[in-house]
């Protein structure tokens, strides 16, 4: 998935998770906020699972250069609404990160490839990852419903 998808679904499903836990009685911020981490990264987990393309990252500018400027518009939209709906910040931002984290972790393999607990976090992420990958358009379109219909929750 692109990570606009991941962090998007992560921060709305770090928030619904937060409500479903206030309505059981969950009132401590710093439990609310680990609900919200936890929420976010099984999203991460569950979107991989989904036949998806990322190819929309393999461009002459490269990876990068597409991924910064992905990640500052919908840093921008999600906190943003977030901010203007009096949303809790911290639940949203560690929906976010918990969203995104996964993939970090198959960053940092590049560079601590000799690391057990590195190793042991990217083969389960990779464990998650479909091995069937559709067309392009058809995937970014799915991605890109998933990050509209995640921002409408945070309205």
């Amino acid at each position: 998935m692109i990570a606009a998808t991941h962090v998007t679904v992560g921060a709305a499903v770090g928030l619904w998770a937060v409500k479903l836990a206030e309505n059981i009685g969950l009132e401590q911020e710093p439990l609310k906020i680990a609900v919200a981490l936890i929420a976010g990264t099984l999203s991460h987990y569950m979107l991989d699972a989904i036949p998806h393309s990322d190819a929309m990252y393999n461009t002459r500018i490269g990876i990068w250069s597409v991924l910064a400027v992905e990640l500052f518009i919908i840093t921008i939209a999600v906190f943003s609404l977030s901010f203007f709906r009096s949303l809790p910040l911290l639940v949203i931002l560690f929906g976010f990160i918990g969203g995104a984290w996964p993939d970090f972790i198959s960053i940092l393999i590049n560079f601590m490839d000799g690391n057990k607990v590195i190793i042991a976090l990217n083969g389960f992420h990779d464990f998650w990852h479909s091995s069937c990958v559709p067309a392009l358009i058809p995937s970014i379109t799915f991605q890109l419903a998933l990050v509209v219909i995640s921002l409408f929750f945070l309205i």
